[in-house]
Protein backbone atom coordinates (compact mmCIF):
# COMPACT_ATOMS: atom_id res chain seq x y z
CA UNK A 1 0.00 0.00 0.00
CA UNK A 2 1.04 3.53 -0.80
CA UNK A 3 0.39 6.30 1.84
CA UNK A 4 0.11 10.11 1.44
CA UNK A 5 -0.66 13.09 3.24
CA UNK A 6 -1.47 16.29 3.61
CA UNK A 7 -3.14 19.71 4.62
CA UNK A 8 -4.81 22.85 4.30
CA UNK A 9 -3.31 26.13 3.32
CA UNK A 10 -3.32 27.07 6.86
CA UNK A 11 -2.01 23.07 8.59
CA UNK A 12 -5.18 22.93 10.42
CA UNK A 13 -6.61 19.96 8.80
CA UNK A 14 -5.19 17.07 7.41
CA UNK A 15 -5.45 13.91 5.55
CA UNK A 16 -4.09 10.72 4.83
CA UNK A 17 -4.64 8.71 1.96
CA UNK A 18 -3.57 4.94 2.01
CA UNK A 19 -4.09 3.43 -2.13
CA UNK A 20 -2.70 0.08 -3.40
CA UNK A 21 -1.11 1.62 -6.28
CA UNK A 22 1.25 4.47 -6.22
CA UNK A 23 -0.51 8.04 -6.83
CA UNK A 24 0.57 8.66 -9.87
CA UNK A 25 -1.10 5.79 -11.56
CA UNK A 26 -4.69 7.26 -10.02
CA UNK A 27 -6.31 10.02 -12.25
CA UNK A 28 -8.10 13.01 -10.65
CA UNK A 29 -11.69 13.45 -11.31
CA UNK A 30 -13.26 16.21 -11.69
CA UNK A 31 -17.85 16.39 -11.38
CA UNK A 32 -19.16 18.38 -14.18
CA UNK A 33 -22.77 19.57 -11.78
CA UNK A 34 -22.44 23.47 -10.75
CA UNK A 35 -21.96 22.53 -7.08
CA UNK A 36 -18.51 21.25 -7.89
CA UNK A 37 -17.79 23.46 -10.75
CA UNK A 38 -18.67 26.37 -8.15
CA UNK A 39 -15.87 24.69 -5.76
CA UNK A 40 -13.46 23.57 -8.61
CA UNK A 41 -12.50 20.58 -6.36
CA UNK A 42 -10.89 18.03 -8.35
CA UNK A 43 -10.78 14.71 -6.52
CA UNK A 44 -8.57 10.96 -5.61
CA UNK A 45 -9.51 8.23 -4.47
CA UNK A 46 -9.23 4.07 -5.08
CA UNK A 47 -12.12 1.46 -3.91
CA UNK A 48 -9.48 -0.50 -2.23
CA UNK A 49 -8.15 2.57 -0.43
CA UNK A 50 -8.63 4.58 2.91
CA UNK A 51 -8.94 8.43 3.10
CA UNK A 52 -8.89 9.53 6.84
CA UNK A 53 -9.47 13.38 7.74
CA UNK A 54 -8.32 14.67 10.82
CA UNK A 55 -9.65 18.45 11.64
CA UNK A 56 -7.98 20.24 14.76
CA UNK A 57 -11.57 22.35 14.58
CA UNK A 58 -14.89 21.12 13.61
CA UNK A 59 -14.88 21.25 9.73
CA UNK A 60 -16.66 23.53 7.39
CA UNK A 61 -19.56 21.05 5.58
CA UNK A 62 -21.46 21.90 2.51
CA UNK A 63 -24.10 19.33 1.06
CA UNK A 64 -23.72 19.09 -2.75
CA UNK A 65 -27.73 18.76 -4.19
CA UNK A 66 -29.39 15.71 -3.48
CA UNK A 67 -27.52 16.37 0.14
CA UNK A 68 -26.45 13.01 0.77
CA UNK A 69 -22.17 13.71 0.03
CA UNK A 70 -20.29 16.19 2.58
CA UNK A 71 -18.35 18.58 1.38
CA UNK A 72 -15.41 19.21 3.93
CA UNK A 73 -13.64 22.47 3.92
CA UNK A 74 -10.93 23.78 6.32
CA UNK A 75 -12.73 26.38 8.92
CA UNK A 76 -9.75 28.49 9.38
CA UNK A 77 -9.00 28.73 5.50
CA UNK A 78 -11.48 27.33 3.36
CA UNK A 79 -9.72 24.87 1.63
CA UNK A 80 -11.49 21.63 0.30
CA UNK A 81 -10.23 18.92 2.28
CA UNK A 82 -12.23 16.03 0.79
CA UNK A 83 -15.90 14.58 0.27
CA UNK A 84 -17.37 12.35 2.21
CA UNK A 85 -20.68 10.01 1.96
CA UNK A 86 -22.91 7.32 3.17
CA UNK A 87 -24.84 6.12 6.31
CA UNK A 88 -22.94 3.46 8.66
CA UNK A 89 -19.58 2.54 9.37
CA UNK A 90 -17.33 2.94 7.18
CA UNK A 91 -18.55 5.72 5.17
CA UNK A 92 -17.04 6.18 1.97
CA UNK A 93 -14.76 9.76 0.41
CA UNK A 94 -12.62 11.33 -1.98
CA UNK A 95 -10.03 13.87 -0.99
CA UNK A 96 -8.89 16.90 -2.71
CA UNK A 97 -6.33 15.76 -4.96
CA UNK A 98 -4.19 19.49 -4.49
CA UNK A 99 -3.43 18.31 -0.84
CA UNK A 100 -1.93 15.24 -1.85
CA UNK A 101 0.83 16.68 -5.21
CA UNK A 102 3.91 18.49 -3.24
CA UNK A 103 6.48 16.88 -5.31
CA UNK A 104 4.05 14.08 -7.58
CA UNK A 105 3.10 15.16 -10.90
CA UNK A 106 -0.47 13.94 -11.11
CA UNK A 107 -2.37 12.81 -14.69
CA UNK A 108 -4.48 15.58 -15.63
CA UNK A 109 -8.04 15.46 -14.03
CA UNK A 110 -10.82 13.66 -16.02
CA UNK A 111 -14.04 15.51 -16.15
CA UNK A 112 -17.22 13.29 -15.13
CA UNK A 113 -20.33 14.03 -16.97
CA UNK A 114 -23.11 15.05 -15.50
CA UNK A 115 -25.96 12.65 -14.48
CA UNK A 116 -29.36 12.74 -13.57
CA UNK A 117 -28.52 10.20 -11.11
CA UNK A 118 -30.80 9.17 -7.88
CA UNK A 119 -29.59 9.58 -4.68
CA UNK A 120 -29.40 5.66 -4.33
CA UNK A 121 -27.73 5.61 -7.61
CA UNK A 122 -25.30 8.23 -6.52
CA UNK A 123 -24.49 6.12 -3.63
CA UNK A 124 -23.80 3.22 -5.46
CA UNK A 125 -21.88 4.65 -8.20
CA UNK A 126 -19.65 6.05 -5.61
CA UNK A 127 -18.67 2.76 -3.95
CA UNK A 128 -17.54 1.30 -7.13
CA UNK A 129 -14.63 4.50 -7.30
CA UNK A 130 -14.59 5.72 -3.90
CA UNK A 131 -12.14 4.97 -0.48
CA UNK A 132 -12.98 4.12 2.83
CA UNK A 133 -13.26 6.98 5.28
CA UNK A 134 -12.35 7.74 8.74
CA UNK A 135 -12.51 11.05 11.05
CA UNK A 136 -15.37 12.31 8.85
Amino acid sequence: MYSYEGQCQCGISEVKATFPVPLQDLQPRKCSCSFCVEIGGAYISHPAGTVEFNFKEKPLIRCQGSEIADFLFCPSCSDLIGVAAGVGDPRMGVVAAHLLVDDIALQEAHFIPKQELSAEQKLQHWAKKWSKVTGA
